[in-house]
């Protein structure tokens, strides 16, 4: 699973496997790690719930979009690509949250596995 922030936004990009796993397991978790310490890294993880829209938790280190149960059905199992969610933060600022399936590159690009992403529809 991809990470990617970018001012008030954040894309989570899951290849055909995590796809799966969110589908079965109900969540998927991927981490990075800065330095030698434990403490020195993020998590970030996708995990479905018992609610009614997009959510994000943070605490120091972890990182947690939450997707409600049937929005997640719905995703995993059909053609849908993404799911976003705009969260309001206050003080007029929102969160934009996207979560999309992980489509190979139009051109294949040196050192990259993109088996596990999904076909490009543009190819």
């Amino acid at each position: 699973m991809k990470i990617r922030i970018k001012g008030n936004s954040l894309r989570l990009r899951l290849t055909q496997t995590e796809i799966n796993t969110f589908a079965n397991k109900g969540t998927v978790t991927e981490s990075i790690q800065f330095g030698l310490a434990p403490k020195d890294h993020l998590e970030y993880t996708l995990v479905s719930f018992d609610g009614e829209a997009i959510e994000t938790e943070y605490e120091t280190g972890k990182i947690v979009v939450k997707v409600p149960q049937q929005m997640a059905q719905v995703w995993t199992s059909s053609e849908q690509i993404g799911l976003s969610k705009n969260i309001p933060l206050g003080k007029n600022q929102v969160l934009a949250v996207l979560i999309e399936k992980d489509f190979q590159c139009m051109k294949p690009r040196v050192g990259e596995d993109e088996s596990d992403h999904f076909p490009n529809p543009e190819v």
